[in-house]
């Protein structure tokens, strides 16, 4: 496996893999406020770089499983591409510490290997992928409104984020160029 990006995906698979119908007696979920689809797995649900462990270069755990609840296996996958491609606006990569431009199309193609998607749940990531970014601002903005712990200061974060503004740049981003994506990923496949 060579690099977080591969090893965190087919990390993610495992986990899934282990978790799919497992159904726990009784449980309190921090359930999201959006709909997220039809569960299929315990979802991690905030697979990003900085919920990861690596060692010698290749994640090994996840962790802060706060918000980890019941949901679709592309939805976890989908908020793991958008924090490791990363799927974010070109003015908001640098505030993220990220190279501008990166290769969204080969490190998409990368996930999508490194999980072992089937066509059909590839299709499904690609299409997920801009609704699990606009529930994630969804999320932000109704549990920081509640007064959730941790999540108003998130909320109130400086710019480029305050009040979810990077999300909602990342969403137009995605927005614009994703079946452009779609196209080019699929000549390639």
């Amino acid at each position: 496996m060579s690099g977080v990006l591969e090893s965190a995906a087919a990390l993610l698979r495992r986990y899934h893999d282990v978790v799919e119908g497992w159904r726990p007696a009784a449980g309190a979920w921090q359930l999201a406020p959006v709909a997220v689809g039809e569960p299929e797995v315990i979802c991690h649900n905030d697979v990003a770089p900085w919920n990861l462990i690596a060692r010698d270069g290749s994640v090994v755990a996840f962790v802060d499983w706060d918000t980890a609840a019941p949901g679709p296996r592309m939805w976890d996958l989908a908020y793991l591409a958008y924090t490791l491609v990363p799927l974010a606006a070109p003015e908001n990569l640098q505030a993220m510490g990220w190279p501008s431009p990166t290769a969204v199309c080969e490190r998409l193609a990368r996930i999508r290997d490194a999980y072992g998607c089937t066509q059909e749940q590839w299709d499904t990531l690609l299409d997920t992928i801009p609704v699990r970014v606009r529930a994630a601002y969804d999320t932000m903005r109704i549990w920081a409104s509640e007064d959730r712990p941790g999540w108003q200061a998130q909320w109130e974060q400086p710019e480029p984020w305050r009040h979810g503004a990077g999300y909602l740049r990342d969403l137009t981003y995605i927005e614009t160029y994703l079946d452009n994506w779609k196209a080019t990923l699929k000549s390639r496949s």
